[in-house]
């Protein structure tokens, strides 16, 4: 049986860029929208993105995603400068990082 590695390039949909740009993010339909909480874009594609984050989603929560004005080199510019709505797809205890650190893997909307 083979474990679930949500981090394998054999499971993307579309080709990544590599990045590390900061980001926001918060839940979809929230009253809180002074709540943004900070991540870091770990990777990115024209479908999704992956990003490193202070709190944990199950799959299926849809959040508000906000990145950076600057789009780094060689990352598809799928939401410079904007607020996307993403649906989680994973998320897992990001390794080697501190307690509640999660990296999540998010579809576009």
């Amino acid at each position: 049986m083979t474990s679930f590695d949500p981090l394998s390039e054999r499971r993307r949909a579309g080709r990544r860029g590599r990045t590390a740009a900061p980001l926001q993010y918060l839940p979809f339909n929230t009253s809180r929208l002074h709540d943004e909480r900070p991540g870091r874009l770990r990777n990115q594609s024209a479908l999704g993105a992956c990003f490193h984050a202070t709190r944990q989603y199950p799959p299926g929560t849809v959040l508000f995603i906000r990145k950076d004005a600057t789009c780094t080199p060689g990352a598809t510019a799928a939401f410079p400068g904007q607020t996307v709505l993403a649906e989680v797809r994973w998320c897992v205890p990001a390794p080697g990082r501190r307690p509640n650190a999660y990296t999540i893997g998010v579809r576009f909307l």
